[in-house]
């Protein structure tokens, strides 16, 4: 080790030792040369200047060898720039030279490009030209210096000042994305304590509409480039948790890109965005006790539905409405869909066409039905149907169906889902069963572009009322628009929102987001994506019945926050029929909310065809 440690100190004043020959052949005996314990880089070249300046007349050899000490001893001493930044932020910076001003390899401030280079400008491969300091390594002040951000020399071309360029030298954030550019080249943490590099000249590196800065989320500790934060997705991966939704249309819901059930109610993200039409933030959409996922899969069992609150009816409770409607008839009314069941099943005998039932009387038909229902209890819409085939002609169902209504209009959706479950009665009677109920909306949306099987699919589910279907096109917000066929999801929707405004409107830009940031509180926290925008007027697609739940509020809100701000010129939301609910339209708060907001809307009618 110790041969080792001399061996290395021999060489390091091999080139002084030189120098001190030079000098004591070259000077008279009056110069004083410091000895080889004295000697240092900043001794050395102080003494050789000063022997330059009253030796005007020394020889070359010697005036090169000066220069030569002199750029060692530089070297030697000149520390690097910005010591406590990161190694990859600023590699070892060369020091500056005694070169000539006009010199093409002069670099006065040692950030890796010539001064003159520097001054002229120099190109990126992607076209972009810079002018920058030559006596300030970092132009921008951004922590990266010029040469790493003009990146490599371009290979095999003639341009000696084309560059493969990494970023802007004369922004600090060369994309807008809110994104330090030191922070982009050599990464940024989250609070999770991921890190990620991100691509400092476009402010969307993966491309999913939402940009890097959104990606990141707010600071949480730290300042710009060296900030850790929230890290609302991944920056590099279009779906952060692959459920389908992309990061930026989790951003527009309020849903959580690392989660595929936001809510954990058992329904995905994607489930409830693009086919349930329940709010992917609220566990029990209509707050009724149920989760959506319950009622999802108990619309036909138990005649539930996550959209509409549903009261849950005892199977005794059901059952002796149903036995009244059986066997007292009109002599004991009651406002129940099971008394309307059970009035429709006897056609004024004591005998039920079920294998062998023979009923006494109305404690028989309700321990029937009872035997009948697998559960303790059913929601308010279901009916025995099913269960308890029911008799009579088309014209006594619609009489009694007719008397039902006169009473309790409300339950008309219901009745509807009743009758439609005839299956005993011919289709096209049960029909003009459905049709007789509400007579005059039924023609008047058949003329806006529906037809009767449509409106007939609509009714099966009892939750559709076509008075209030058809009162909605009266409603000063709405505007008329074609009729389409049942849309099989979300999706669908939005393909044909695209397709039908860009016949119409050859720059209409789709999936457009606008930044929501200073909304706030009732806003998204990020952006706002629209369907499509055309001529300034943003369209929003959705598919089958919405009501305002979070998602939709904040939606509504972040538009009439983007007309305010003259970010868009105005917004237009379009309703499509959905053939998984068979539902169309939106609520009443929903519906009054965006004409409040001036937000124009339109229902497309359901055709088969």
């Amino acid at each position: 080790m110790r041969d080792e440690r001399t061996s290395r100190k021999d060489r390091e004043f091999a080139g002084r030792d030189s120098l001190a020959f030079l000098v004591e052949t070259r000077m008279d005996s009056r110069t004083d040369v410091p000895s080889d314990q004295d000697l240092t880089p900043a001794s050395l070249r102080s003494h050789i200047e000063l022997w330059i300046k009253n030796h005007v007349a020394a020889t070359k050899i010697l005036v090169a060898a000066a220069i030569v000490v002199t750029v060692l001893a530089v070297s030697a001493v000149i520390p690097s720039f910005s010591p406590d930044a990161p190694e990859e932020a600023f590699p070892e910076v060369a020091a500056p030279t005694q070169l000539e001003p006009t010199d093409p390899n002069l670099d006065t401030d040692g950030d890796g490009i010539p001064d003159l280079v520097e001054e002229e400008g120099w190109t990126t491969l992607a076209g972009h030209t810079y002018v920058t300091d030559p006596k300030n390594p970092d132009t921008d002040g951004d922590g990266l210096t010029d040469g790493v951000e003009a990146g490599q020399p371009a290979e095999n071309l003639a341009e000696a000042s084309l560059y493969t360029g990494v970023s802007d030298p004369l922004k600090a954030d060369s994309d807008d994305d809110g994104l330090n550019d030191k922070a982009e080249v050599l990464g940024w943490s989250t609070q999770r304590g991921e890190t990620f590099i991100t691509n400092p000249m476009n402010p969307d590196t993966d491309d999913d509409g939402l940009s890097d800065g959104d990606e990141a989320g707010e600071v949480v500790d730290g300042q710009a480039d060296r900030a850790v934060y929230v890290g609302f997705s991944i920056p590099t991966l279009g779906d952060t948790d692959s459920d389908g939704v992309w990061d930026a249309e989790e951003a527009n819901s309020g849903t959580d890109p690392y989660s595929q059930d936001t809510d954990g109610d058992g329904l995905s993200d994607f489930l409830e965005l693009n086919l349930v039409g329940t709010d992917p933030r609220n566990e029990d959409t209509d707050g009724d006790g149920f989760t959506d996922k319950y009622e999802d899969e108990n619309r036909q069992s138990d005649g539930l539905d996550p959209q509409f609150e549903d009261v849950k009816v005892s199977r005794w409770d059901y059952a002796t409405d149903f036995a009244k409607g059986a066997f007292a008839g009109d002599a004991m009314p009651v406002d129940s869909i099971a008394w309307l069941a059970g009035n429709l099943a006897v056609g004024g005998a004591s005998f039920l066409p079920v294998v062998g039932w023979v009923i006494g009387g109305m404690s028989d038909i309700r321990d029937a039905v009872v035997a009948a229902i697998n559960n303790d209890w059913v929601g308010v819409g279901v009916n025995v149907v099913g269960i308890v085939p029911i008799v009579g002609d088309v014209t006594s169902i619609s009489r009694k169906v007719e008397k039902f209504l006169s009473t309790s209009p409300h339950l008309a959706p219901q009745v509807a889902r009743v009758v439609s479950q005839l299956n005993h009665v011919p289709g096209p009677d049960r029909i003009r069963v459905v049709k007789a109920m509400r007579p005059n909306s039924w023609e008047s949306l058949k003329k806006a572009g529906a037809d009767d099987e449509s409106l007939y699919r609509l009714s099966t589910i009892g939750r559709m009322d076509l008075d209030r279907l058809n009162n909605l096109l009266d409603r000063p917000g709405h505007v008329s628009g074609r009729s389409v066929q049942f849309m099989n999801d979300g999706k669908a929707g939005e393909d044909y929102l695209e397709r039908s405004r860009s016949r119409f409107f050859a720059k209409a830009e789709t999936q457009f987001s606008e930044s929501t940031k200073g909304c706030i509180t009732v806003c998204n926290p990020h952006i706002r994506r629209f369907d499509v925008v055309a001529r300034g007027i943003a369209h929003e697609a959705k598919v089958g019945f919405k009501t305002l739940d979070s998602t939709t509020r904040r939606q509504i809100e972040s538009d009439a926050y983007l007309i305010s701000t003259g970010q868009i010129k105005g917004a237009h939301w379009h309703f499509y029929p959905s053939a998984y609910t068979s539902k169309l339209g939106a609520s009443d708060p929903l519906i009054d909310l965006l004409e409040e907001k001036g937000i124009r809307y339109t229902i497309h009618l359901p055709k088969t065809r």
